[in-house]
């Protein structure tokens, strides 16, 4: 199979539960931002207090103490938030040509054919298997493609969002693509998508 010629978009993200997702992550979010929010104004006025005590300094000397706790903690859960929601609406991995590109909380691009090696190692995920319309979690933990090169390394799990196996045209399209590189490891990765992508148990 040859590399594909234009730009081809693996099923890598959230799909069926990326609304779901959004949603209780961003109510659970604000809540999170208030609740840092009191928490620092909390020990703000504690810390104030003990300082007022000890030093003798009045309230508005050491109101600015309250402020920037407020500031900080509410500030950092803030940009948790933003990281975790743009990690969940932009989650992807594509091909173009043998630029294999996966973003998650941030992108990362590497040229296969100039790649040093490549091999599949398991990641930290473990699947999930639907049955009957549920959801449950096996033993088995979801394998990653790992590409070295020499700017770097770039690692590919090959799951989808909701931990379910990624297609097997998707397995054919990166099988096909690593087949036709010289890193060292790369047919070896091409062989094993090859057997993944027939149904047969992942490694």
């Amino acid at each position: 199979m040859q590399p594909p010629t234009s730009r081809y978009e693996f099923s890598y993200g959230f799909k069926s539960s990326r609304s779901t997702r959004l949603i209780f992550l961003t109510l659970g979010g604000l809540l999170a931002v208030l609740a840092a929010g009191c928490l620092g104004g909390i020990l703000g006025m504690v810390i104030a207090w003990l300082v007022e005590a000890g030093t003798g300094k009045g309230d508005s000397d050491l109101i600015a103490i309250p402020v920037i706790l407020v500031s900080l903690l509410a500030g950092g859960m803030i940009v948790w938030l933003v990281v975790n929601i743009l990690a969940v609406a932009k989650t992807g991995a594509w091909l173009e040509g043998t630029r294999l590109t996966v973003r998650q909380r941030r992108s990362r691009t590497v040229d296969l054919a100039r790649a040093r090696s490549v091999s599949i190692q398991p990641s930290r995920l473990r699947w999930k298997e639907r049955r009957a319309g549920e959801v449950t979690a096996s033993g088995d933990l979801v394998p990653e493609v790992v590409v070295t090169a020499d700017d770097g390394v770039l690692r590919m799990r090959l799951c989808d969002g909701e931990r379910a196996p990624l297609p097997p045209q998707d397995l054919h399209i990166l099988a096909g693509v690593l087949a036709t590189v010289h890193a060292a490891g790369a047919a070896e990765v091409a062989q094993h998508l090859q057997v993944m992508a027939t149904g047969r148990p992942p490694a």
